[in-house]
């Protein structure tokens, strides 16, 4: 895809994905373990832009680029906008056997 502005998609992309992430993870896991999950979903993720953009095949600079930019971008929205909102803690209670107040 010529002319595509892949960086643009991996930025909303890693915007939206706390949301996603937050959704993924349980509030009874320890910190270390939502962290662990966070960075996974984010490194598949922009795997997968990776494999789109090539046409599904394997190029390491931009598999390291998208990654990079997602995983910036997801850690920085989460800290910025996302920890500790009311929305955060309601989509991290759905399938936790903990409930956190929102």
């Amino acid at each position: 895809m010529e002319g595509f502005d892949w960086v643009a998609v991996s930025v909303a992309v890693g915007a939206l994905l706390p949301l996603l992430i937050s959704f993924v993870k349980r509030v009874e896991w320890s910190t270390r373990r939502k962290q662990w999950v966070a960075t996974l979903v984010s490194v598949v993720v922009g795997t997968v832009e990776m494999f789109v953009q090539t046409g599904g095949a394997l190029d390491v600079s931009v598999l390291l680029a998208h990654v990079g930019v997602v995983v910036t971008v997801a850690q920085a929205t989460y800290a910025m906008f996302w920890e500790g909102s009311s929305i955060e803690r309601s989509l991290a209670n759905v399938g936790s056997h903990e409930k956190v107040a929102t």
